[in-house]
């Protein structure tokens, strides 16, 4: 989930590190399954009007897909609390 430019990127092959016992916060980075699919996504939470939504930050992304409602059955994987390249001796 690439950010040129942004605040925030992580290029393929980065490691995420994720807390699974932390309750999500908006505006940070999560780890979500999606129980109609099993299949996980990552993104940033973040709330509308109200609404939860998990954000694309990659500002390439197909604009239907760049905000997803969360949905019955999604289940919190963890929040990221960290990231790096990795790849060290």
């Amino acid at each position: 989930m690439e950010n040129p430019g942004g605040r925030y990127s992580f290029p393929e092959g980065m490691i995420l590190h994720v807390n699974p016992d932390m309750d999500p916060v908006p505006g940070q980075f999560v780890i979500v399954r999606r129980e109609s699919t099993k299949e996980a996504t990552f993104k940033k939470y973040v709330i509308f009007e109200g609404v939860p939504f998990l954000e694309a930050i990659n500002p390439d992304w197909p604009r239907e897909l760049k905000y997803l409602a969360l949905q019955p059955g999604d289940v919190w994987c963890g929040v990221v609390v960290d990231a790096s390249i990795g790849s060290l001796p």
